[in-house]
């Protein structure tokens, strides 16, 4: 481990020790630079890499990893009494240790209502779920799906942790040579840990959305009611009327504004409408003088 440490430190030091000026190199040599860099900076063996096995050692069985599967459902049906069904729903989620990522309910009075839950559940409550939400109603569709993410999952894991090392081989090189080296050598691994981290967080981020999905798995259901929805307490006479009049008060209200408006909207023009209104009746008296008959002459 520590010799292995010190090969990579040393073949480090060599590309930046040995090198001419980063401006004077042609870019070609900056990318054979660049590869050579990445090389010495990647793990060696003892570092996580894994050595051959000594000849007549029993090697110790390797576990496998944890697969990493994404399950979705849908589930549609028609129930009795939305907001009965509504309950029970919960009470499903509440036994499941699951919860309610998103809700939305829909219909208005004298036409069914439907309502649609987003809910997260443990994956080992996953078909429990499903199967006692299909019992709640008339089932109409039923879907569910898995993504198997296990190859991308931990190849992604295996990039981030190279990252990692080499991360830790360019902070190691920075620190080294802040006092001596050259400052466009600073500059350049400077830049390539801003790159590095870069790709980290985007891969680690990735990495705890794939946990979550495939820790918690997701049950879209959604439920019509079989008839139309009353509200639980009619309006009464005077409420009808106070409704109306207000409604009639409010039209009027709409109406003078409107009217407020466009006596606003034609002030401006009132002198130009005014002169454009006197200049045609001038010419409509003039005209009316010019057809006067020659008895009306004196």
């Amino acid at each position: 481990m520590r010799s292995s440490t010190i090969l990579t430190a040393a073949g480090v030091l060599f590309l930046f020790g040995c090198g001419a000026d980063v401006g004077q190199r042609s870019p070609k040599d900056a990318a054979g630079v660049k590869s050579r860099f990445k090389e010495a900076a990647a793990p060696q063996a003892g570092e996580g890499a894994q050595q051959e096995p000594a000849a007549g050692r029993p090697q110790a069985p390797v576990e496998p990893a944890p697969r990493k599967i994404i399950y979705t459902a849908q589930v549609e049906m028609i129930v009795e009494d939305l907001a009965h069904s509504e309950g029970e729903l919960k009470r499903l989620i509440q036994e499941q240790k699951a919860y309610v990522a998103k809700s939305e309910m829909r219909g208005s009075p004298g036409s069914p209502r439907s309502g649609t839950w987003t809910i997260r559940v443990p994956v080992d409550q996953f078909n429990a779920l499903v199967e006692a939400i299909g019992k709640l109603g008339e089932l109409r569709r039923s879907t569910i799906d898995s993504d198997d993410i296990t190859d991308r999952y931990y190849d992604l894991k295996a990039h981030m942790k190279n990252n990692e090392v080499e991360e830790q081989g360019l902070q190691k090189l920075y620190l080294e040579k802040s006092s001596t080296g050259k400052l466009d050598d600073l500059l350049a691994v400077r830049r390539e840990l801003r790159n590095i981290r870069g790709d980290i967080e985007q891969q680690k981020g990735q990495l705890q959305r794939w946990d979550k999905e495939t820790q918690y798995a997701t049950v879209v259901v959604t439920m019509h009611d079989r008839k139309d929805y009353v509200p639980t307490t009619s309006p009464t006479f005077s409420t009808s009327i106070s409704r109306t009049f207000w409604g009639s008060w409010e039209s009027l209200l709409s109406v003078g504004q409107a009217i407020v408006i466009a006596v606003v909207a034609l002030t401006p023009w009132l002198p130009v409408l005014g002169l454009i209104g006197l200049a045609i009746w001038l010419g409509i008296r003039r005209m009316q003088k010019r057809r006067v008959t020659p008895n009306q002459v004196v």
